[in-house]
């Protein structure tokens, strides 16, 4: 259940090489053979619910991404707050 787990902080290895050598038709073959497993993330970067803003920008541009989710103190993702 998600949640559950503690959630383990990585490092992120930046991708190499040029995706527009690929021509169209493959991309779509190899897309239609991929699963969400073959591509998910099975280690997340996440940020203590404690973090001050400047902690989570600074999270943010280390590991150029744009969200992750807040975990508790026992690393457990919290639920969203819905306005």
């Amino acid at each position: 259940m998600l949640g559950d787990e503690p959630v383990a902080p990585v490092r992120t290895v930046p991708v190499t090489g040029s995706r527009a050598s690929v021509p169209r038709e493959e991309k779509v073959i190899a897309m239609k053979r991929t699963t969400v497993g073959d591509v998910m993330t099975t280690r997340v970067v996440a940020v203590h619910k404690d973090a001050s803003f400047k902690e989570m920008i600074v999270k943010m541009r280390e590991f150029r991404i744009s969200a992750f989710p807040v975990v508790d103190h026992e690393g457990r993702v919290m639920r969203s707050r819905q306005r």
